[in-house]
């Protein structure tokens, strides 16, 4: 299946129509509906934000699939960089460095309540 096809099945299933999903993503519904019909693909950014509005996580929607990502240029403008599946090993390095972190402050936390 293609992104677009991904995104509208896992919308459908959570009951949700393209106004809905649209409003939530404060995107116009003629956006979504360009994404569910393969016209255009979304950016990384939205894509995150799709899926966790569908409860879902990327490598879900990209089911193998390219997605393109906005990439500031030197001269201000906008590019676009082609990312293969190695989105989803930086999504997962950056979860888990939070995930460290979050357990460190926790293990600081606890300390100064057994100080207290």
């Amino acid at each position: 299946m293609s992104i677009g096809s991904n995104i509208k099945t896992k919308r459908a299933g959570k009951g949700l129509s393209q106004e809905v999903l649209a409003e939530k993503l404060h995107v116009s519904q003629a956006t979504l509906s360009n994404i569910e019909a393969d016209k255009s693909v979304p950016d990384v950014i939205l894509l995150q934000q799709i899926a966790e509005i569908l409860d879902t996580n990327i490598n879900e929607l990209l089911d193998g699939k390219t997605v393109f990502v906005n990439n500031n240029n030197q001269n201000g403008g906008v590019g676009y960089a082609e990312v293969v599946n190695q989105l989803s090993e930086k999504l997962i390095e950056l979860y888990e460095k939070q995930l460290k972190d979050k357990d460190a402050l926790i293990r600081e936390l606890k300390e100064k309540l057994k100080d207290s």
